[in-house]
């Protein structure tokens, strides 16, 4: 589905939900059956931006029972709502997920940019103590070639200039 747009839903008959479904599944299986490269990553991220649109339209997003869930592309969709649409609601059990999926690279990638989506829109107090204290323990445990460790800087100097 990462060929065509979650907007095309409507062309083939299909829900949103079936729609973010599909695509949560292409993710996953893209993770499993191809090998790490810039092809892959490629794929990945038009997955996502296919997310963003289609999460972005469903309604009843079920954005916590996404973030607990064990499927990597189902939690990617809950990424992809929460950076589509920023939820204060929803910040504890995202840092939750982001930091339980740091052998994912590109998820945990996402995960971080959801983060900030939604401390842009709550607010740097809408963190807690211990959630900064486990981010900069994650900062410093990431590998230094990492795309993450700017995107975690950024978000934990918004935070600490608070």
């Amino acid at each position: 589905m990462a060929g065509g747009s979650a907007d095309d839903e409507g062309a083939t008959g299909s829900t949103v939900s079936e729609a973010v479904a599909q695509l949560a599944a292409e993710y996953t299986q893209v993770r499993e059956r191809m090998a790490s490269s810039p092809a892959r990553t490629n794929l990945m991220e038009q997955i996502f931006a296919d997310l963003v649109t289609a999460t972005r339209r469903e309604r009843d997003f079920d954005v916590e029972g996404s973030l607990g869930s064990e499927d990597p592309g189902t939690r990617l969709a809950a990424y992809a709502r929460l950076y589509a649409r920023p939820d204060a609601d929803h910040l504890y059990p995202l840092v939750e997920a982001v930091l339980g999926d740091e052998d994912r690279a590109f998820s945990q990638y996402w995960g971080f940019k959801a983060i900030t989506a939604v401390v842009d829109a709550a607010g740097a107090d809408s963190m807690r103590i211990g959630d900064i204290d486990r981010l900069e323990t994650c900062l410093s445990r990431l590998p230094r070639d990492s795309d993450r460790i700017g995107v975690l800087a950024r978000l934990l100097d918004k935070i600490s200039a608070r």
